[in-house]
């Protein structure tokens, strides 16, 4: 996991920079203060701090697990299938993004985001319970507070409505 975790934070680090890059190339309008190409920056630097602190993270990881590998012998114990193991959850999260993405159309981005954010939260963390759920009621709704405010009312963007609420 450490491996894969390594490499992902590469992949998005280099991710990031080439999207850095790209924004150089946005026009700037000269009453703007922060021109088209602000919003893709701040991103592309946060996606790029995650990266390193994905990778510091498992270099750190693969680190430790070297020094225990030296001090104690591993015993063997029961191997699961662990290509299907890996990759169930994230399936059913792209699956989960893709109705999302469809389902945007007609209900709107607040209902829409609400709901996918609890399901996905389910689907990625699948220790259930009442009070997991609560608090992931009270995340979205934090979530999409601050996202109606950030887009709605600071910079005026208008965000779906969807056609059953219109």
């Amino acid at each position: 996991m450490k491996i894969k975790d390594l490499v992902i934070g590469c992949l998005f680090l280099f991710i990031s920079c080439l999207f850095f890059i790209a924004t150089f190339s946005f026009p700037t309008p000269p009453v703007q203060a922060a021109g088209p190409a602000f919003w893709p920056q701040i991103m592309s630097i946060t996606l790029g701090v995650f990266a390193l602190v994905l990778i510091s993270k498992s270099i750190y990881e693969l680190k430790k697990e070297k020094k225990a590998s030296i001090i104690k012998i591993k015993k063997n114990s029961k191997k699961r299938d662990t290509v299907t193991e890996g990759i169930k959850r994230p399936v059913m999260g792209m699956m989960a993004t893709g109705l999302f993405i469809s389902l945007l159309h007609y209900f709107g981005f607040i209902i829409g985001i609400v709901t996918y954010f609890i399901i996905i939260t389910i689907i990625l963390n699948p220790k259930y319970s009442w009070k997991r759920l609560t608090l992931t009621i009270i995340q979205a709704s934090i979530l999409i507070i601050t996202i109606y405010f950030l887009f709605g009312e600071f910079l005026n963007i208008n965000l779906p409505t969807g056609i059953v609420f219109n």
